[in-house]
C-alpha cells in the first residue's frame, strides 16, 4: 500500500511543475493554477506557489532549457543507453 502524500511532497511537485510552465512560456498566474490542477491531491497554499514562482532566481532566467536530456552509451555499439533528464 503506497503512502498518503504528504504537503511538504505536493507542495514541491506543484512548484516545479509550476516553474517549468513559467519558464516555458506561460505567465505567472496560469503557470500556478495549472500547476495546481495538476499536481496538488491535497490543498497547498496558492500564496506560496506564486511566492516561489516569482522569486527573482526564477524570473531571472531567460532563454534556457527546462530539462535537458543525458543519454550516456554503456556499450561499445551504442545499443545500450543510459539515458535521463537533468533540471
Amino acid at each position: 500500500m503506497a503512502e498518503a502524500p504528504t504537503e511538504p511532497l505536493i507542495l514541491g511537485k506543484t512548484i516545479h511543475t509550476a516553474i517549468q510552465l513559467y519558464l516555458s512560456g506561460a505567465d505567472i498566474q496560469t503557470a500556478v493554477d495549472s500547476a495546481i490542477l495538476q499536481e496538488a491531491e491535497i490543498p497547498v497554499d496558492h500564496g506560496e506557489v506564486i511566492r516561489m514562482v516569482q522569486h527573482p532566481i526564477v524570473t531571472g532566467i531567460s532563454g534556457g532549457q527546462v530539462e535537458e536530456r543525458l543519454s550516456i552509451p554503456l556499450d561499445d555499439e551504442g545499443l545500450i543507453q543510459f539515458q535521463g533528464y537533468i533540471d
